[in-house]
């Protein structure tokens, strides 16, 4: 079973609400779907990715997708087949880890998002991370990958 770090961004493409072209929309829903039937979703021990996703995702007023994954993932958070729960170490600054990366190249990726880079090293899984619409994901990936952090684009044409 394959695992995965989810980009809140990912669900917000999902239900449709990120400005995003519909061919992403569609890959980001098909992306979300193939997980929950046979992947695994990595997230902190703290809470810190979950309680994001619950900041941009309304799974009471008509679902979309991605407030769908949303409930998946809150179902399924104790069943260690399809999550896997890992700690991160915060750092002396908000919004850093200590499992994240010390490379110069690193130094201006965006520091909300580095909870998920932390998360994706601290994994036993070797998890890729899932994007659909952040640029930050695209203009760092070769740095990313020579730090051993694979990230998936949902549709790779987004950032063409």
């Amino acid at each position: 079973m394959s695992a995965h770090v989810v980009d809140t961004n990912v669900l917000v493409a999902g239900n449709e609400r990120s400005g995003a072209t519909p061919e992403c929309v569609e890959a980001a829903q098909q992306r979300l779907r193939r997980i929950e039937r046979s992947g695994t979703v990595v997230v902190d021990s703290t809470y810190e990715i979950l309680r994001e996703y619950e900041r941009n995702c309304r799974p009471r007023k008509q679902p979309g997708i991605g407030d769908l994954f949303l409930q998946w993932v809150h179902r399924n958070q104790a069943n260690p087949h399809r999550c896997e729960r890992v700690h991160i170490t915060p750092g002396e600054e908000p919004h850093e880890y200590d499992e994240f990366p010390d490379d110069p190249a690193l130094a201006t990726f965006h520091k909300k998002d580095r909870k998920f880079v932390a998360v994706a090293i601290s994994s036993e899984l070797s998890p890729v991370i899932v994007n659909a619409t952040d640029r930050g994901w695209w203009e760092h990936r070769e740095a990313l990958r020579r730090n051993g952090i694979t990230v998936e684009f949902v549709h790779p044409g987004e950032f063409a």
